[in-house]
């Protein structure tokens, strides 16, 4: 839905889970390493996130940059490869590295431990 710089005092926690205000409503707002299961290794706090919507659900993405806005086409994972939690498909790149493309809808109901 919007990125969003993360202004480190605006970011609270409440019942042991990040919260915002984003346009007047409190959202939660999780760690991209937590999510994907990777870790943060600078430990600084990240500098954006990413506002996801799916429905009347809505939840912030601690992200460490934003590169750039593209239009995709979404191809889905080979079976063998298994499928990540909160991973829908991949892309490749203009200039040919692979994607993946999150699952909106599975992070907002909480795959990947997204708190």
């Amino acid at each position: 839905a919007e990125t969003v710089r993360a202004e480190p005092e605006a970011i609270r926690r409440i019942n042991n889970h990040g919260v915002t205000q984003w346009r007047g409503d409190l959202i939660h707002v999780a760690d991209a390493g937590t999510v994907l299961g990777t870790r943060n290794p600078s430990g600084e706090p990240r500098p954006f996130y990413v506002v996801m919507t799916a429905g009347a659900k809505r939840r912030g993405l601690l992200v460490d940059r934003l590169i750039g806005h593209q239009d995709i086409v979404v191809k889905g994972l080979d079976p063998t490869l298994g499928r990540p939690a909160v991973v829908s498909g991949t892309t490749i790149l203009g200039d040919g590295q692979v994607a993946c493309i999150l699952d909106v809808v599975r992070i907002l109901d909480g795959a990947g431990h997204a708190n």
